[in-house]
């Protein structure tokens, strides 16, 4: 006698499903169903949970960052946006370019690009701070040079004193000997100029 319950019909398995869900037992749980495609994987799903990582807090006793540098940083890095515009470009509401000397509009006016700050209200010519710490660079550059000259001049100069002084000290000691050998010549002289006792004359 064959066994009833391995010549189950597709009919028979809904209607086991129907007596499951009748009885409370959810259908996931009654008949197990293959995963979705597109649900994600636990490792995903923890990694798009994560939060970011916070940013580093600067320490009391770090020292101060230079501002400046970072700002001018992000300034360099976005090349197609200029920081003010120029007075001149600005009132006639012209396109103004991040020319170091001066906007393209002002040098084909052959006109001094200004700009006026907003915050102090001063008034510079753009590239004007560049061209004076450039001019300031070269002066410091030539004082450099002179001061190593006139450094080399004093050096010479002590050398000379320094020799001058030994020649004097030279010429002294020749007076010296010079004086002496007159004292002896002289007594040279006086003694042969003695008259001699029994030299009777002509």
């Amino acid at each position: 006698m064959e066994d009833s319950s391995e010549n189950k019909t597709p009919s028979n398995e809904m209607d086991q499903n129907d007596q499951d869900q009748d009885q409370g037992i959810p259908k996931e749980q009654a008949t197990p169903s293959a995963k979705h495609p597109l649900e994600p994987e636990p490792e995903q799903a923890s990694d798009a949970n994560e939060k970011p990582e916070k940013k580093k807090r600067r320490s009391c006793k770090d020292p101060e960052p230079d501002y400046s540098v970072m700002v001018r940083n992000q300034v360099m890095q976005d090349k197609n946006r200029t920081g003010q515009a120029c007075d001149r470009c600005r009132m006639r509401k012209l396109k103004c370019d991040r020319a170091p000397t001066g906007c393209t509009s002002c040098s084909a006016s052959r006109l001094p690009c200004q700009v006026t700050d907003r915050v102090t209200a001063e008034t510079f010519t753009r590239g004007a701070a560049g061209l004076m710490q450039k001019q300031v660079e070269e002066s410091q550059k030539v004082m450099a040079e002179k001061n190593m000259i006139i450094s080399q001049l004093v050096e010479e100069n002590m050398q000379l004193h320094q020799q001058n002084v030994h020649f004097q000290e030279q010429n002294m000691h020749l007076a010296q000997e010079n004086s002496m050998l007159r004292e002896e010549l002289l007594q040279h002289e006086s003694f042969f100029d003695l008259p001699d006792e029994n030299y009777s004359g002509i």
